[in-house]
């Protein structure tokens, strides 16, 4: 494993693939990224990945199951993880998101596309966190600084989309919320009819506050975190849907 700044803007690409850094050495460069790569998945996915900023794991290599893979890691690590593929379908991506990926990026591979995703989510963890302060509703309250999360008391471990997912539901609780904002939010980018990386992390994290405030689906519009004492109980179904105002569709 190369030996590099421990900072935000190294990145740690696991591959068993030597060209795949190669691809992506030029691209990082340019936008001031410093990328060191590791063919060892065991080596790359343990502690000592923490030195860098960021994982790029790729779903193709041998003898890996990304989604696997990625569960384990979140086991000991919070740090945001995009798993890319050289192969059209090399993991499932609803799979390997489902287990704690911050981004999927499918194949064929391009390699602009892999820096711009990456760049998104690094771009988030440089955000000035001393300035954000303390976000609470419902029971659940946000150290935006340490990037904690406590849901009635309890500490919930969460991964950097979901923290700024969440971080956005919680500044607008009670109030309906786009899937746009709430892309633009956790990946710096607008929504895909087709993209259901949203999905899979409002269902992850529905899962991980169920002991506070309820996320409900907004039909036509996107989420809401429902506060009970401000959500009529009329409006809130049982399958946690809530029908949008004929205005706010499109």
């Amino acid at each position: 494993m190369s030996e590099i700044a421990m900072d935000a803007a190294a990145v740690l690409i696991v591959s068993d693939r030597a060209d795949l850094p190669l691809l992506l050495r030029g691209p990082c460069a340019a936008r001031g990224l410093r990328l060191a790569w590791e063919p060892d998945a065991g080596r790359g996915l343990g502690p000592a990945a923490d030195a860098y900023g960021l994982v790029l794991l790729d779903a193709a290599m041998a003898g890996v199951d990304a989604p696997v893979a990625v569960r384990a890691f979140r086991g000991h690590s919070a740090l945001p993880v995009v798993v890319i593929s050289l192969l059209t379908r090399a993991a499932d991506p609803v799979a390997t998101l489902e287990s704690g990926a911050d981004d999927y990026v499918g194949g064929p591979l391009d390699p602009e596309e892999v820096v711009a995703r990456v760049r998104a989510v690094l771009r988030r963890q440089r955000v000035d966190r001393a300035a954000a302060g303390v976000a609470e509703a419902g029971g659940v309250r946000l150290d935006c600084a340490a990037r904690q999360v406590r849901v009635e008391g309890a500490t919930v471990d969460l991964t950097a989309v979901e923290f700024d997912l969440l971080e956005h539901l919680v500044r607008h609780a009670g109030r309906k919320v786009l899937r746009d904002d709430l892309t633009r939010a956790a990946w710096g980018r607008q929504a895909s009819p087709l993209d259901r990386s949203l999905d899979v992390h409002i269902s992850r994290l529905r899962r991980k506050i169920a002991a506070g405030a309820r996320i409900v689906t907004v039909r036509g519009v996107g989420y809401m975190l429902a506060l009970p004492p401000t959500t009529p109980e009329s409006s809130v179904n049982h399958s946690g849907v809530v029908d949008a105002p004929l205005r706010s569709r499109r």
